[in-house]
Formats: structure tokens, C-alpha cells, sequence
């Protein structure tokens, strides 16, 4: 169970990121996954918007970048090893 002052304390008034009424965060994980819990209430408890998207644009590096810019995306959160999936795709989009 999670208590409701845990959920506070896990997104409002923090020193390891800054949310704000004016952030727009495209949620990346999944329902189930406990660090979603940091997307869903870090938005909706500070004011900001928050943004799903299917998992076929958030798998595919062309359609994620579209839904980014459409909505305007000011903040992600990925697991470390999605990121780095996410950077070596990147990369490879830049050098072509």
C-alpha cells in the first residue's frame, strides 16, 4: 500500500527535478510500474500536463520525436537501459 504523504513527498517540493504548472511530461512507463507513480502525481500534483501515448510511438524512435514536438514535451523519465537504447538510435538517426 501506498500512503498519500509518500506520493507527496515523492514529487512535491524535491531538489532532484523541478515540476511545475507550466511542464508538459510524456509518461513512459507502464501503469503497473511502480516509477510511474512519479509521472502520473508529479504532473497532476504540481499544475502540469501529462501526456499518453501508445507503446507503438514510444518504441519507435521516428513517431516518439513527432509526439514530442506536437505536444511540446518538456519532460521524460526512462528506465536507464531505455534510455540507452533510446541514445544508440539517436546516434544513428544523426549520422545517416
Amino acid at each position: 500500500m501506498v500512503e498519500h504523504r509518500g506520493v507527496v513527498s515523492l514529487v512535491k517540493g524535491v531538489d532532484y527535478v523541478c515540476l511545475t504548472d507550466k511542464d508538459i511530461l510524456l509518461a513512459t512507463g507502464s501503469p503497473s510500474f511502480d516509477a510511474t507513480t512519479f509521472e502520473y502525481w508529479g504532473m497532476l500534483l504540481n499544475g502540469g500536463s501529462l501526456i499518453l501515448c501508445t507503446e507503438n510511438k514510444l518504441f519507435n524512435g521516428e513517431l516518439l520525436k513527432e509526439e514530442i514536438e506536437k505536444r511540446k514535451v518538456t519532460k521524460m523519465w526512462f528506465t536507464s537501459s531505455w534510455f540507452n537504447e533510446l541514445s544508440k538510435a539517436i546516434l544513428l538517426f544523426f549520422k545517416a
